[in-house]
């Protein structure tokens, strides 16, 4: 018999089985490790064993001795046990080896398939002694539900069954319980209809809203009883119909319809007008609404969403449809207000936690006086929140805890190109080189610190050059076929295309920086947020932004052409606070470069 408290354990109940009976060296019980399906135990986990471990089947011994497929490799002990279990004669002295062909002999001789007979009667004795502690403990279990017979019924069926129905011998006992118990079961209804069939004259029915035990002599006004509970049970007439009518057809059409159950009228002188209403979805028969209607001219059907509503009188039958329809109307308009006004809720809740976010952006805002509507980098340095705008960028912007905001911390600057920033814009992060033009970020970004990689390469490239440092104009010397020196321009115009125009004097159009005063520029170098660096080889990782008359605010765009592809991501931020975060500490530069990935 498996232990049955491991069935409960879904219904919350402790998962709890007896200690092990004993007999030293021999021992009876569950074993947690064992397969209740697997026919080496038998017993659906309730295992004998010997010093620990347990008694092998004659199945499971051919297969760990004869197929080498299992790679088992059992003990010494292992094999000493099973011998003396199965009687078979060996010496202290064998070894593992003389062993395992005593055993393997004895398996081929049909020796092992019953213990023998001394080890047997302790196995007996001690499967005795455990079922006894097994039935004490589900008792002492089954005392402890809580929710009357519907919950017994759930959970043990047995029991159920033997509390209500049957003597202290377990002989049906009639004058236990004279009214049939009716409950909802979700669970043990195949168990709970095997158990009632098990007694002579205990009826059982089943339906989806309802489960009734009792004698079937009582049956009869047990179902008339559960026929009228259902009717205060539920709150929907289709419920309320589909219900009855799984419980007794017959009463059903004789109340509701005046039918008999062949369609026949019962002549009662005023037919019924109110009409019923069927779902199929909760009907045992699904088709019972056609089937009334085919069996009794002068009915009328109709059918709204599958659901169908049946009546001698017409325009009752058209009114409950309309019911029907103004009913579903009215919920979808709640359904639609209460979405509506979860929305705004929801929307009034996250803008309270922006403007929180945003306290030191108001604060500055309003003790602000008549400062000049150019931004210059000595303006810049700070701690900025971010809001990311677009399908993406909105998984971001609300975050659960103030620590995943997004922001980005502007140093104060350290060089005349420049200031340097750490970012952190939900899904990436990394550093950020800010400037007031796009040579400046160049600039910025030549004069960042090298790594050793850099280094190296520099030191193996030491000798005569025409480049002289980073800051130095560089200039591609070249010599004609007459030995005379002609430059060929900076080393980015190697052949002198932007020399020719500037000579001829052309007059270019109004740089961006003079379009947008208040545009600072930016490059940034990322990572994904505990990931791998996002590598820009080619400085596409950049973007701008368009500060505002108080400089405290600015929309902008970036472009993260691995990610969005060639689609700029539209932000905007606000100065919250004059100094960066204390723990605002750019990485540097070359850090997400790729090298130290393996990305070169």
């Amino acid at each position: 018999m498996p232990p049955r408290p491991s069935r409960r354990w879904a219904y919350g109940y402790s998962p709890m089985v007896p200690e092990l009976a004993s007999c030293p060296p021999f021992s009876y019980g569950y074993n947690p490790d064992s397969d209740p399906f697997d026919d080496f135990h038998g017993e659906g986990g309730n295992v004998f064993g010997m010093h620990g471990i347990p008694q092998a089947k004659a199945s499971e011994l051919r297969r760990i001795l004869f197929d080498p497929s299992t790679g088992m490799d059992p003990t010494v002990k292992w094999f000493t046990t099973q011998l003396h279990l199965y009687g078979v004669s060996f010496k202290k002295s064998w070894r593992k080896a003389d062993l395992e062909a005593a055993l393997m002999a004895a398996v081929s001789a049909g020796e092992c398939e019953v213990l023998a007979p001394t080890v047997a009667a302790v196995c007996d004795r001690l499967r005795g002694e455990y079922d006894a502690a097994v039935e004490r403990l589900e008792d002492e279990m089954f005392a402890k539900i809580e929710g009357g017979h519907a919950e017994e019924g759930n959970v043990d069926p047995p029991r159920f069954v033997a509390k209500y129905f049957l003597d202290a011998q377990g002989h049906p006992d009639r004058e236990k319980t004279k009214i049939p118990l009716s409950f909802r079961s979700w669970n043990n209804k195949e168990e709970l209809d095997k158990v009632v069939k098990s007694v002579p004259g205990l009826a059982i029915l089943k339906t989806w809203s309802t489960v009734l035990v009792g004698w079937a002599t009582a049956m009869e006004k047990g179902i008339e009883a559960e026929f009228s509970r259902l009717e205060t049970f539920f709150s929907h007439k289709y419920d309320i119909h589909s219900a009855q009518a799984n419980v007794d057809l017959k009463l059903f059409l004789r109340k509701y319809l005046s039918l008999n159950p062949d369609g026949s009228v019962i002549d009662t002188g005023v037919r019924p007008s109110d009409p019923v209403v069927l779902a199929p979805f909760r009907l045992q028969n699904q088709e019972l609404a056609q089937d009334i209607v085919a069996k009794s001219p002068g009915l009328h059907i109709k059918k709204h969403n599958g659901t169908a509503v049946i009546g001698w009188d017409k325009d009752k039958v058209d009114a409950e449809i309309a019911h029907m329809i103004e009913v579903e109307k009215q919920d979808k308009e709640k359904q639609e207000a209460d979405k509506k006004a979860k929305f705004e809720k929801e929307e009034a809740e996250r803008k309270a936690r922006w403007d929180r976010r945003c306290k030191g952006y108001y604060e500055l805002l309003a003790k602000q006086q008549g400062r000049p509507g150019l931004v210059d980098l000595q303006q810049l340095p700070g701690s900025y929140v971010v809001r990311w705008h677009g399908e993406t960028g909105e998984d971001y912007n609300d975050p659960h805890y103030d620590g995943h905001v997004m922001k980005i911390n502007i140093l104060h600057p350290k060089s005349p190109h420049g200031v340097k920033a750490s970012f952190y814009f939900g899904q990436f992060e990394g550093v950020m080189l800010l400037a007031m033009s796009k040579e400046a970020i160049a600039q910025l970004r030549a004069a960042q610190p090298k790594d050793y990689y850099d280094e190296d390469e520099e030191d193996q490239n030491d000798g005569p050059s025409s480049i002289i440092g980073h800051n130095t104009k560089l200039i591609r010397v070249e010599r004609s076929s007459t030995g005379e020196k002609r430059s060929l321009g900076d080393i980015s115009d190697p052949y002198g295309v932007q020399a020719a125009r500037a000579k001829r004097q052309r007059i270019d159009p109004p740089s961006q920086e003079a379009l947008h005063p208040s545009r600072v520029y930016f490059q940034f170098a990322c990572s994904e947020v505990e990931g791998y660096p996002i590598v820009d080889n080619r400085n596409k990782h950049v973007g701008h932004l368009d500060f505002d008359s108080t400089g405290l605010a600015a929309k902008g765009v970036f472009y993260l052409p691995d990610l969005f592809r060639s689609e700029g991501q539209h932000i905007e931020i606000f100065k919250i606070a004059e100094q960066p975060d204390r723990n605002a500490s750019p990485e540097p530069w070359y850090r997400y470069d790729g090298r130290q990935w393996g990305g070169w």
